[in-house]
Parts: structure tokens; C-alpha cells; sequence
């Protein structure tokens, strides 16, 4: 029977270089393991390409010497990248099968940016045009619900910036320290005292007076606004906070022998843009020191990964 009437054909649920499998058997395995059909494809498409795309850690996986979902999630987050760039992510992986499992994966992230760069400057750009903020209204009911009632209270849900994100947090974190520090919130949670935070924000004058950037501007007669601590001395900036940034990579691309991803700690594999945003948000002005202009510079060109430890060699002599 043609497949045009329902009959079989061969699909290729793996990547590049794997063999093409009968559609209509994912149905009866899907049966056999209590599991759906698609996410039985997936599965079968990621032992396919841990056989055919990853053989170094494929041996690793039959020595019990890797666990088998790690290797899974590695050949399925590699599955875009053809049969060639993928060699780097199997050294990568095989190389690491002593580390923890999340060292294991974070290792692998970084090979296939590295094997690819211009396919993550793509994610990049995507991604970053992937944002906005949402408030969901209640549906009918969800005001008496007996779990998870929505009767004072409405979702917010925000897709930003990873700076933008890191400065959100933070800010809501001292506006909820000055908040504490009112007579009227001796008793909140940490949660309760965030969530006033963020409502804060929708006054600006409010918040900037809670933290002591403005002078408190209140009329006698607002007696609900919170007290303000002391204002700063007229024409002082606040203090600027530092910025840290730890590179980790290997042994060889220290040596120069190999130019290769590292992992920024606490962000994992990165870009440049990502990197500087992060920097520029603790540069007075917005201007990134000497310092952090050579490693967001050098030790990253325009590849879209962390790249080039021959930075730090740089950096060591100018600053000599």
C-alpha cells in the first residue's frame, strides 16, 4: 500500500548519517513501553544518533562507564550539527565520562557552539527577539478554586534580557530590603516582600525614594507612603556595583594548542553581546574597563562562543 493510503515508508528520526527507520513499527514499540508515539520517535532518535553520530561515547555508554541519558541528551542536543562538526562533540563527551553528569552536559554544550558558532549566533538572535511580558486575566472559577485561587491576585509572567534579568533580581532584592525596614512589613515573607518590590516598581518615585537615590518629595498629607531612609548627598552617584567574571577552560587552549569554547561561571556558555551586557551594567557610564574590554574582546571574537585564552596573555602584558 502506497503511503499516500497509510501504507509504511522510512522516516529518519535521527540526525545526519543515521539509517532510515519503518514509520508505522514507533506504533507497536510506543505500546510495548507505555508511551506515546512521537516521544517514542524522539527516543529512537537519539540512540540512533548516539550509535551512528557518537561512537566514542556510544562505547563509553556499553562499558558502563556513562549513563545512558546523559549520552541521549547530548546526541539529541547535537542532532542539527552534520556528520563532521559532530566529531567534536564526541571527543568532548568522551574525554569527560569521569565528571558529574552536569559537568558532562556543560562540556557538550560548549563543543557543539564551539562546532558550530554561526548556527548559535543564530539561536542568539532569535532568542533575543523572543521577549515581552504577559498578565494572564482569571478565567471564570478561578476565583474560587480550593487550590491555587486566583482571588486577590493576578500572574505576571516576563521573558527578558539575561542582564536584564541579573538587574531585575538584584533590584528587587534591595527594594525589598528597604520595604523590610518599614514598621508595616515587620512580618512579611521573603516572597511577600519581593512581590511588594515589583508592585513598587510600577512607582518609580516611590521605589528610587526607598532606596535613597532621590530626595523624599512626600506631602504631609500621604501618610500611606512608606518613610524613606536618608536621602544621598546631592550630586553623589550611588555606588557602582563590581562585576567578577570567571572563565573556565582547558588545559590546552591555555597552552594555545587549542582554540576552543570556555564556560563563564554562573552563565554557561556564552556570546560576546551577553557578556558585555552583563559588564556594561557595572561600568560607570556604561563604559567597560580596560580589563574587561580585552577578555569580552579577545578572549571572545565575533563567533558568538567564548573563545581565544591567548586573552589572558594579552591582558597580563598590557597591564604590565
Amino acid at each position: 500500500m502506497p503511503a499516500s493510503r497509510g501504507g509504511d515508508r522510512l522516516i529518519t528520526p535521527g540526525g545526519e548519517g543515521t539509517p532510515g527507520v519503518s514509520q508505522l513499527c514507533f506504533a507497536e514499540f510506543a505500546i510495548a513501553g507505555h508511551a506515546g508515539t512521537i516521544a517514542t520517535q524522539h527516543r529512537a532518535g537519539d540512540y540512533l544518533d548516539l550509535r551512528h553520530r557518537l561512537p566514542a561515547t556510544y562505547a563509553h555508554v556499553l562499558a558502563l562507564r556513562l549513563d545512558l541519558w546523559v549520552a541521549a541528551k547530548i546526541a539529541r542536543l547535537s542532532r542539527a550539527l552534520s556528520r563532521e562538526r559532530i566529531a567534536i562533540v564526541d571527543a568532548a563527551a568522551a574525554g569527560a565520562v569521569a565528571e558529574a553528569p552536569g559537568r558532562i552536559l556543560a562540556i557538550a554544550e560548549a563543543a557543539i557552539i564551539e562546532a558550530d558558532p554561526e548556527a548559535h549566533r543564530d539561536r542568539i538572535r532569535a532568542d533575543a527577539e523572543n521577549v515581552g511580558v504577559w498578565s494572564r486575566r482569571p478565567r471564570t472559577g478561578d476565583r474560587v478554586e480550593t487550590v491555587d485561587a486566583a482571588s486577590a491576585t493576578r500572574t505576571v509572567a516576563a521573558r527578558i534580557s539575561e542582564a536584564g534579568t541579573e538587574r531585575l533580581l538584584e533590584t528587587l532584592e534591595h527594594l525589598a530590603h528597604a520595604i523590610a525596614a518599614t514598621d508595616e512589613a515587620r512580618d512579611l515573607t521573603t516572597d511577600q516582600l519581593r512581590a511588594l518590590a515589583l508592585e513598587q516598581l510600577a512607582d518609580p518615585a516611590t521605589a528610587a525614594t526607598l532606596l535613597g537615590q532621590i530626595p523624599d518629595t512626600r506631602e504631609p498629607d500621604e501618610p500611606d507612603r512608606p518613610a524613606a531612609p536618608p536621602p544621598a548627598p546631592p550630586g553623589k552617584r550611588p555606588p557602582r556595583r563590581s562585576a567578577t567574571i570567571v572563565v573556565h577552560g582547558h588545559a590546552e587552549v591555555l597552552a594555545g594548542r587549542r582554540d576552543a569554547p570556555g564556560r563563564v561561571a554562573g552563565l554557561g556558555p556564552g556570546a560576546a553581546q551577553a557578556l558585555l551586557r552583563h559588564l556594561r551594567h557595572c561600568a560607570d557610564d556604561g563604559v567597560i574597563s580596560r580589563t574587561a574590554a580585552i577578555i569580552a574582546g579577545n578572549m571572545i571574537p565575533d563567533r558568538g562562543a567564548i573563545s581565544g585564552w591567548r586573552a589572558l596573555e594579552q591582558l597580563r602584558r598590557t597591564e604590565q
